[in-house]
């Protein structure tokens, strides 16, 4: 199987799911991941997940602790707004 195959399969799926590089940098996201942040794709693939923290749009990425502690993150304590 080629890679869009898997790309149509996570695109049709009703979770935004995206895809990082080592460095954070966003090289696939699903159209429930741009509805949600309610973005362009093209605008969105060319961010950095850090851009998000440095704007305080979030206060913990958890790739930063997939990368770094090399294992899932299944529970995270999330802030009230």
């Amino acid at each position: 199987m080629d890679q869009s195959f898997f790309e149509v399969v996570l695109d049709n799926m009703i979770d935004g799911v995206y895809v990082l590089d080592n460095k954070g940098n966003y090289i696939f996201v699903n159209s429930a991941y741009i509805q949600f942040l309610n973005m362009p794709k093209t605008t969105l693939l060319d961010y950095n997940v850090h851009d998000f923290l440095s704007t305080g749009q979030i206060d913990i990425c958890v790739s930063d602790i997939v990368y770094s502690e090399k294992r899932q993150v299944v529970n995270l304590k999330w802030r009230n707004f």
